[in-house]
């Protein structure tokens, strides 16, 4: 596997999107051949691998290694944000670089407890995807535009909500953004209850959008939230 991921990566690089300038570190403990070690990992805020590196220990000097490798790596590209957990090595390490290389300074430096796990693991087309927290928690979301504002809609905790579920919702929410209406803005004018059931009429109703009753007050409702939104 060592010999042959490196290559992997390389060649599938030259068709993967760019990094985030958005990146979260961290270090786990693995079990190398006997051996305690430490993985350093980072992601960019959309979950996708910045880099890795097994060490020794969790030193000052192997959190510079890391963060040398992955900047190396991503050249001339520079992260503008990075996010690191409470190990003051990781801490110690970045203010050394700082001191070496003025570029550094302009890298805004966050703390936070478990920063590469707040990922958007598992993403489908269209914006849904199933973001996992720290403590395990698994939600469906939606992230989508709307009068030129980013949204997230929330579809549900899985398993509760499956996959199929999640994805008819999702639909729901695109027909909903199809005929100029926000779909926070209908959930908040119907209540959760109401929108849930909403969507059952429309998959009834086979996605006939002209069949549910979104002509009447509810809708009314949602237009004013957006006119007031439009006008923020």
């Amino acid at each position: 596997m060592q010999r042959y991921v490196p290559e992997s990566e390389k060649r599938w690089a030259r068709y993967a999107r760019r990094i985030h300038s958005s990146w979260r570190m961290d270090e786990t403990a693995v079990s190398e051949r006997g051996g305690a070690h430490y993985l350093y990992r980072a992601v960019d805020k959309h979950g996708k691998t910045v880099d890795s590196l097994l060490c020794a220990d969790r030193s000052e000097l192997a959190a510079r290694d890391f963060l040398s490798k992955a900047l190396k790596a991503h050249q001339p590209r520079w992260p503008r944000k990075v996010s690191l957990d409470g190990n003051a090595a990781s801490h110690r390490a970045l203010r050394l670089l700082r001191q070496e290389n003025p570029r550094w300074q302009s890298v805004v430096i966050r703390s936070r407890r478990y920063p590469a796990l707040f990922t958007k693991g598992l993403g489908w087309r269209g914006g849904l995807y199933l973001l996992v927290t720290p403590k395990g928690g698994r939600c469906w979301r939606y992230a989508y535009r709307f009068a030129q504002k980013q949204k997230t809609l929330a579809l549900g905790i899985y398993p509760d909500v499956s996959l199929e579920r999640a994805r008819s919702r999702h639909e729901f929410a695109r027909n909903l953004l199809a005929h100029g209406l926000d779909p926070s803005a209908l959930k908040a004018a119907l209540g959760k209850h109401t929108f849930a059931a909403t969507i059952r009429e429309w998959e009834k109703a086979r996605g006939d959008m002209s069949a549910l009753p979104l002509r009447s007050h509810a809708r009314n409702r949602a237009d004013q939230i957006r006119l007031a939104d439009g006008q923020d």
